[in-house]
Order: structure tokens, then C-alpha cells, then sequence
């Protein structure tokens, strides 16, 4: 439907799946349904395990990830996030602190 909503724009328009899972094959049926790229977002749990996750489906499908990860330390810290990337290429942003990305380890 919302693929469909846009047909009339003249205009490119891709849109961005839920990427937050701890199976591979819900993501793989969102990208297959359409998703351009997939959105780990720490209000629906941005774990280590969904990063891993997530990370692995997009490389399978050569698609790209936008990752908010935990602000508030519950799943881990930094840290943890960074070990959950296994040394994949990634851009980070929201990643200031308190507010964006993890908070400093007070």
C-alpha cells in the first residue's frame, strides 16, 4: 500500500523495514516485500543479537542498515554494539550520547 501511494510522484522512493529481529527470515520477507534497506531503532530493541541479525540479512542482500542503537545502555553498552558489527563497514550517527546513541559510562 505504501509502495502504491507513491506511484504518482515523480519521484525515486524507496522505504526502510523494520530491521529489528532476532531470525533471519522475518527480514528477508520485509526486503522481499519491497524494503529498500532495513532501520534498527533502540525502541524496538536494538540488542546485539538484532544488530548480528540485521547486519547478516543486508549483507545477504546487499542492502543497507540505519542503526540507532541503545541510548540508554539496557542490551549493552558501546561496546557490546561495537562487537555485534564483527568488524562490518557501518556509518554511525546518533552515537553523542545520552539522547543519540549510547550513554557515556558514568
Amino acid at each position: 500500500m505504501m509502495l502504491q501511494s507513491t506511484d504518482n510522484m515523480p519521484i525515486n522512493v524507496g522505504f526502510l523495514g523494520k530491521g529489528n529481529a532476532s531470525c533471519p527470515e522475518g527480514l528477508a520477507s520485509v526486503i522481499e516485500a519491497g524494503a529498500v534497506g532495513l532501520k534498527l531503532h533502540e525502541d524496538w530493541g536494538c540488542t546485539p543479537a538484532a544488530i548480528d541479525c540485521c547486519l547478516d540479512v543486508a549483507e545477504q542482500f546487499d542492502i543497507q542498515v540505519a542503526i540507532h542503537t541503545d541510548t540508554t545502555n539496557e542490551s549493552g553498552f558501546a561496546e557490546n554494539s561495537i562487537d555485534a558489527f564483527k568488524e562490518r563497514t557501518i556509518h554511525a550517527y546518533h552515537c553523542e550520547g545520552a539522547g543519540g546513541g549510547h550513554a557515556p559510562d558514568i
